[in-house]
């Protein structure tokens, strides 16, 4: 409904405002939004393109996709070593604030 990048701008302006963290969940989808170009992307918008300032206000928490239901889903369940492999993509690129989430 929203663009992204208004998104982030209201992030921004928050963390310059209140000074309070800001939680991101990105919900890691093994195969499709798992790529080092994607973590370089994620890192570009909630960190290279914020003033250094307000860079450590940005939390990531890396959420698994858990299929539920009865039938094919459309993704498998992330797996161990896609989503530590995409954490250090993220870290590699300066997001040092993060968690992987064992369910949400």
């Amino acid at each position: 409904k929203y663009p992204l990048h208004d998104v982030i701008a209201v992030f921004k302006e928050h963390a310059i405002t209140t000074s309070r963290k800001i939680f991101v969940a990105y919900l890691v989808l093994e195969g499709f939004n798992d790529t080092k170009e994607h973590a370089h992307q994620v890192a570009q918008l909630i960190h290279h393109d914020m003033p250094p300032s307000i860079r450590n206000l940005f939390h990531v928490n890396l959420l698994r996709y858990n299929p539920i239901g009865i039938g094919s889903a459309p993704y498998a369940r992330t797996s161990e070593e896609a989503i530590d492999r995409f954490s250090q993509y993220l870290h590699n690129f300066g997001i040092h604030n993060m968690t992987v989430r064992q369910s949400f």
